[in-house]
């Protein structure tokens, strides 16, 4: 241990000994980078502000140890107690919370509880500016036992990208991008982005002035990789942020067995910590053909565990069907909602629901019809409510997604039949009436008209080889009268 950080401990070492350990007072500078010992008990005052507890997990006071750190240039500071020394024997549970502003004055600036799920020690990253003191506290949530923490400040010229948000204004053609601006007020920013999978530095770069921007021309249900840069000037870049993630809309019909990455792709989950969720994998237990999703029960409290869908772009008046296998042998109480998001808050609207569902043996359920109010990105899910019970496992899986639209008069559409759906070179329209087809507009989610056919048949095959991919409108009129369906081109 160098000399600098022994004084630390010595000092801490004393300190805690005589007196209650606070910000204003008792903050102890970290001057260099390297290790830290916190005292062998974490017993100062405690400031809230980035976690909202008032006691700890056996609700006794919090305790709280500070440093601080101010920085003379503009750079990366890494924090991390997960080493090696307090997982053995110790098996340490830390918190770590970032502040600027004053002693009187905090501001959550950056925090971290868990590395990850299984790791139960903190690790955060974060970018400072020259002059600026940031106010670093540990405390003792579960467990006021000392242990030793990383100190790394890196300076940095242009400083990277460190938050990304969730993508805005889905369709499947187009999204909006946005981030956090960096603190460097770079003049621009570069985005790379391309099929998922892509190698950084093959895909396609766009810049902008601010901290958004908007991507078009995407192909429906795709999902890409992207990644974001700052630039300072025309030759000094920050680092790339890591990869992110951008989930096309998809269009119905739509299917996922959950079997493959690809059919998996876009569906997310969330819970309340009550039953476990995830995909099952023996395949003797699934409907077809390998994989399949599973609710638990647990026993400490009731359920409301969720499995989303990816993003749905559908048209106002669209008619949506979705069926779906499940086998339970306990009673259960699941859910089809939709909303807006892929959060339980956003998922306003119940589609169907059994709150005593029981299949021995797979069976499919058939969802009453719901239509879509207006044009836009919904999200499906399945919601599993169960009350507190001894172990047990709802299976589901196979899930499909159909939809018809609804005709000019109201009425659904049956009269026509647009095939293969979704196509890719050639598609066909039939007139079920012994009426000819007279014209057809194809119609993109922008409103404007793409293409436009006049057959004279009852049923005539057009090319859709120059159309890009995404969803369309076919407006289909005979002397009968016009109706309208979907078509999606991949």
């Amino acid at each position: 241990m160098k000399k600098t950080l022994l004084y630390l401990v010595l000092f801490l070492g004393c300190f805690t000994a005589n007196a209650q350990f606070d910000c204003a007072t008792d903050a102890v500078p970290i001057i260099e980078n390297g290790l830290v010992s916190t005292p062998n008990t974490i017993d100062g005052i405690y400031a809230a502000g980035c976690f909202s507890d008032t006691v700890d997990s056996n609700g006794d006071p919090l305790y709280g140890i500070w440093y601080t750190f101010t920085p003379n240039a503009n750079g990366e500071v890494t924090i991390t107690s997960n080493l090696p020394q307090n997982v053995i024997p110790n098996s340490t549970d830390t918190r770590l919370s970032v502040f600027t502003g004053s002693c009187s004055n905090l501001i959550c600036y950056k925090s971290n509880d868990d590395t990850s799920n299984t790791v139960y020690l903190s690790t955060l990253t974060f970018p400072v500016l020259s002059g600026v003191t940031y106010f670093i506290q540990w405390d003792s949530y579960f467990d006021n036992s000392g242990f030793d923490f990383n100190f790394t400040y890196t300076p940095v010229s242009c400083l990277k990208v460190y938050t990304v948000n969730a993508p805005t204004n889905l369709t499947d053609t187009t999204a909006t991008l946005h981030w956090e601006a960096s603190l460097s007020n770079p003049s621009q920013y570069e985005i790379e982005y391309g099929v998922a999978g892509f190698t950084p530095g093959t895909g396609t770069v766009v810049s902008s002035g601010t901290n958004s921007v908007i991507l078009a021309g995407l192909e429906a249900g795709t999902i890409y990789d992207y990644y974001i840069r700052s630039g300072c000037d025309d030759t000094n870049f920050s680092a790339w942020t890591p990869v992110n993630k951008l989930i096309m809309a998809k269009g119905c019909p739509y299917y996922s067995g959950f079997d493959t990455d690809e059919q998996f792709a876009g569906w997310t989950s969330s819970g309340n910590g009550n039953g476990a969720y995830g995909l099952g994998t023996l395949s003797s237990q699934s409907q077809s053909p390998t994989k399949f999703w599973i609710f638990n029960t647990g026993t400490t409290g009731d359920m409301d565990n969720w499995l989303f869908t990816p993003p749905l772009f559908l048209q106002a008046g669209e008619a949506v069907t979705v069926s779906f296998w499940t086998r339970c042998l306990t009673s259960r109480n699941l859910r089809l909602t939709v909303g807006s998001d892929n959060t339980a808050a956003a998922q306003n609207t119940v589609v169907w629901s059994n709150s005593n569902l029981i299949n021995n043996t797979y069976t499919q359920v058939s969802a009453p019809v719901w239509t879509a109010p207006q044009s836009g990105v919904y999200y499906f899910a399945f919601n599993d409510k169960t009350a507190a019970a001894a172990t047990a496992t709802l299976r589901l899986d196979t899930v499909n997604f159909s939809s018809t639209m609804l005709a000019t008069n109201g009425h659904a559409l049956t009269n026509a039949v647009v095939y293969p759906n979704p196509t890719h070179e050639v598609f066909t329209v039939l007139s079920q009436s012994s009426v000819a087809i007279e014209n057809i507009e194809i119609i993109d989610l922008n409103g404007r008209i793409v293409k436009v056919f006049t057959p004279s048949e009852q049923q005539q095959q057009f090319s859709a080889s120059d159309l890009a991919k995404g969803i369309y409108i076919l407006k289909i009129s005979s002397r009968e009268g016009k109706t309208t369906c979907k078509m999606v081109k991949d």
